[in-house]
C-alpha cells in the first residue's frame, strides 16, 4: 500500500512539473532553466558529500556543509518517525547521532523540469543506536526555492512505521 502511494506521489510531482514547464513563456523558461541549474547543483553537491562524507571533514563540518544547501528554516519531515526537524539536525541524526554509524547511498535522483522539486531513491544503512546492522530503502521528495536551496524534505519508507523505527532504534534488520 505504502509503495503504491510513494509511486503515486512521484508520478503526480512529475506530471505537475511537466505541465508547468509546457505552459511557460520564453522569459519564464529562462528563469526556469536557471532555477533548474541551481537545483541540480545543490542536488549534485549533497550527493557528492553523502558519497564520501569523510572527505569533507569532521562530523560537525560535514553537517554544517550539508546545511548550507538548505534554507535556515527548512525542515525534514520523516513519515516513519512522525518528526519535523530542521535540516541541520536531521542530517546529524541520520548520519551520526549517539552511536549511529550510518551512510546514505543514493541510487537514483530526479529533478522536476522547473527545478522546484527533486526526489531520490536511496538506501540508509549502517549500525543503529544499539549497534545492530540495519538497511532501509527510502524515497525523499525535496522542495527548492528559486536559488535551488532545499526548503522542505519529505522522507518516506515502503515499510510499516514500526519496522523502520525498530531498524534504526532497536534490533536492526540484519
Amino acid at each position: 500500500m505504502r509503495l503504491r502511494w510513494i509511486f503515486q506521489v512521484l508520478t503526480a510531482l512529475a506530471l505537475v512539473a511537466s505541465i508547468s514547464a509546457a505552459c511557460s513563456s520564453g522569459s519564464d523558461r529562462t528563469e526556469t532553466d536557471s532555477r533548474y541549474e541551481r537545483t541540480a547543483a545543490v542536488v549534485s553537491a549533497v550527493r557528492n558529500i553523502l558519497d564520501n562524507p569523510d572527505a569533507y571533514g569532521t562530523e560537525e563540518e560535514v553537517v554544517e556543509l550539508l546545511a548550507t544547501y538548505a534554507t535556515p528554516d527548512a525542515v525534514m519531515q520523516d513519515d516513519a518517525f512522525d518528526a519535523d526537524m530542521n535540516m541541520r539536525d536531521s542530517w546529524y541524526n541520520t548520519l551520526y547521532q549517539a552511536s549511529m554509524d550510518a551512510e546514505i547511498e543514493v541510487l537514483h535522483q530526479w529533478i522536476s523540469d522547473d527545478g522546484s522539486q527533486s526526489s531520490g531513491l536511496w538506501v540508509w544503512r549502517g549500525k543503529n543506536f544499539n549497534g545492530h546492522d540495519f538497511e532501509l530503502i527510502g524515497v525523499k521528495v525535496d522542495s527548492h526555492n528559486d536559488e535551488g536551496l532545499i526548503t522542505h524534505e519529505l522522507v518516506l519508507y515502503p515499510y510499516p512505521d514500526d519496522y523502520v523505527r525498530n531498524a534504526a532504534l532497536g534490533t536492526g534488520t540484519g
